[in-house]
């Protein structure tokens, strides 16, 4: 049976009402439990199960709903043309337009037995066993879109022709509404639909909308579907986009084995339905079946993460984790080069959140950390200068001057990571505004908007002469007598180097934890290729010089991590100040640590490692950099130095 779960609190409603209204309208005594299917959301779904039968409700879900969505009467009438029709659907029993009931519209339907499987691969089936549901499935979906729709009395169900064309613009919508970043190929594939939109795209047949093996329920032994489930997405349209949708698992990565005889299905969808089986134009529907899932996955993935408490991990405060928690959280992230990203947990907007959180005014949270907790805006940090040597903040040249109530900021910085995404909208510049006497006061931190007069972003930079605008790229920036209100400064005038080095603290620990995550992919696909790939007669694993390889990586990697959550357990109990040579040495370890195992791993995979095949290139590429970024291991080294020297100072004083 589908798994459930005790009902959310937010899809509670009054029983008792509902017991009353179904009193005399179902079987059974009125003594009723209800439980959420864990699947089935997007209209909350209920098991109500009887001493003597068991039944599922469907409902609207609480709130303001947009116009046309979650229309249950819909599912509801085109479940009962379908039964009528002989069509296996759960029978559909009663619909209740009365919001006093539950609180919301709702219907209830018979429960139907039978096998459910969220895994696409069939787990636990022989091959034979998971053909023969493949079949069964296509063979219901080929019924489905022989059914005569006047037949069912189903007039005005769809908007009919231009199926294709709907589909293309009302997927598009939603991706752009859900996007949260531009990427330029989904773009590409929207005009590329909408240039080759089907010829018979006035084809009109009943189609299911998401029809995928887990709406399907399946006999207990036989191949045989015994019903099809939520139609909430059920129109009239192209069915050939049913059948794609159907078929796109195939082209996902081979790895996964789902449908390992795609032209067979092909076949008997084609014969059950008496049309030819070369489908000229498959792909269109594929490609709007992979746009449509990628519209789906921007929306649901953030808003899973949400729900689940996933966001704004980093920011202790907000999370209620320590620095040590999250530790383990970002090497996970470091294993995907756009995870940071999907928690809301990139670089460098964590440490201007936390820089905001920490320093910020009242004002100054309102308007720039509140959005950038929610997502819906992206900042960068300005600090190297072209024209100097940065790894000293005192050479700084960019210049802050106070006219009345505003600044002026005035100077040129590179290397302003995130400055090309489309949602960054603020930067925190770090800029000189004392006099040279006072060392480490000489230094403020101010917001300036994007969009101000004066601030040009003059160009995007390349790393090792390639692309990096994963997380919007690396910029130039030239601020030409920028003005911005007074109140913009944060902190006030000279605290530059107090707030850096509250910044800089956590955001050292996530990149060092994140380099550990990186290591650890890279020392996976070093050990992948020496597994199968032969040379002089042996896989590679077997020369010693690729085994210590192996060995000198997991020794490497194990040390690091140590380290870093020392770190990170200093930071929590002794804060940023004190925690400095702890910080200091991971920033230099795990940098070292990270270019070393990628470059094994690249050697093992020879001219495939340097290429685009293969994520080597660009770990590198990121692992390099992180001796530079945040300061240079030299300057790292020089402080660990210092500290240590003043350390052994202090003991041996102790022991006078």
């Amino acid at each position: 049976m589908e798994e459930t779960t005790l009902v959310r609190e937010q899809h509670r409603f009054n029983t008792v009402n509902l017991q009353r209204y179904l009193s005399g309208k179902t079987q059974g005594s009125m003594s009723y439990v209800s439980l959420n299917f864990s699947a089935g959301q997007s209209n909350p779904t209920f098991l109500i199960q009887t001493p003597s039968k068991s039944y599922v409700l469907r409902k609207k879900p609480p709130g303001i709903l947009l116009p046309g969505a979650h229309k249950v009467d819909r599912e509801y009438r085109v479940q009962k043309a379908l039964f009528s029709a002989g069509f296996p659907v759960p029978q559909p029993l009663i619909h209740c337009t009365d919001a006093s009931v539950i609180g919301t519209e709702f219907y209830l339907m018979e429960h139907v037995e039978g096998r459910i499987f969220r895994d696409l691969r069939l787990p636990g089936l022989s091959a034979p066993e998971r053909a023969a549901l493949y079949v069964a499935a296509v063979e219901v979906l080929a019924r489905l879109h022989s059914l005569d729709l006047a037949s069912l009395n189903l007039e005005g169900y769809g908007k009919g022709p231009g199926y294709c064309k709907r589909q293309v613009y009302t997927w598009t919508k939603q991706y752009r509404a859900a996007a949260h970043k531009d990427i330029p190929v989904m773009d590409n594939l929207s005009d590329w639909l909408l240039s080759n939109l089907p010829t018979n795209d006035n084809e009109v047949a009943l189609v299911h909308g998401d029809f995928r093996v887990d709406n399907l329920i399946f006999h207990p032994t036989e191949a045989r579907v015994v019903a099809v489930l939520d139609w909430e997405l059920s129109t009239t349209g192209q069915p050939m986009a049913d059948l794609a949708y159907f078929l796109m698992p195939n082209y996902w990565p081979s790895s996964l084995n789902l449908l390992s005889s795609m032209g067979n299905l092909i076949t008997i969808y084609s014969r059950c339905r008496s049309i030819p089986s070369s489908l000229p134009q498959l792909n269109f529907y594929l490609a709007l079946s992979i746009f449509k899932m990628a519209g789906i996955a921007q929306k649901s993935a953030h808003k899973n993460v949400v729900e689940a408490g996933l966001w704004n991990l980093f920011l202790p405060s907000v999370s209620g984790l320590s620095q040590l928690d999250y530790a383990h959280i970002a090497e996970e992230t470091g294993r995907c080069v756009y995870a940071p990203d999907v928690f809301n947990c990139q670089a460098p907007d964590t440490g201007n959140m936390e820089v905001l959180h920490m320093f910020g005014t009242e004002e100054q949270k309102r308007r720039w950390l509140q959005p950038l907790l929610a997502g819906e805006i992206r900042s960068c940090f300005c600090m190297t200068e072209p024209d100097v040597a940065s790894s000293d903040a005192t050479n700084m040249e960019c210049r802050l001057r106070r006219e009345r109530d505003q600044y002026v900021v005035h100077g040129r910085k590179w290397w302003s990571s995130g400055a090309g995404n489309p949602k960054c909208k603020v930067a925190i510049v770090m800029c000189k505004s004392g006099s040279p006497e006072n060392r480490h006061g000489q230094h403020s931190m101010i917001l300036v908007p994007l969009d101000t007069p004066g601030v040009n972003v003059v160009r995007p930079l390349t790393v090792f002469g390639q692309d990096d605008a994963v997380h919007g790229g690396h910029f130039e920036i030239h601020f030409n007598n920028v003005r911005v209100p007074a109140s913009n400064i944060l902190l006030g005038e000279g605290r530059g180097f107090d707030i850096a080095q509250g910044r800089l603290g956590p955001g050292r620990l996530h990149h060092c934890m994140r380099a550990v995550g990186a290591a650890e992919w890279a020392l996976e696909l070093l050990c992948q290729r020496a597994a199968h790939r032969h040379a002089f007669g042996k896989k590679l694993y077997q020369h010693e010089v690729v085994a210590h390889w192996v060995a000198e990586c997991r020794l490497a990697i194990d040390q690091t991590r140590l380290l870093t959550l020392h770190a990170a357990h200093a930071l929590d109990t002794l804060g940023s100040r004190r925690a400095r040579k702890q910080i200091a040495m991971i920033k230099v370890v795990a940098a070292r640590m990270v270019c070393k195992v990628v470059d094994c791993a690249i050697q093992v995979y020879g001219g495939a490692g340097v290429s685009g095949d293969f994520p080597l290139a660009q770990m590198y590429a990121y692992a390099r950099t992180l001796r530079i970024a945040d300061g240079p291991d030299e300057v790292h080294l020089s402080s660990i130095a210092q500290l240590e020297l003043r350390d052994q100072l202090r003991k041996a004083q102790a022991k006078l």
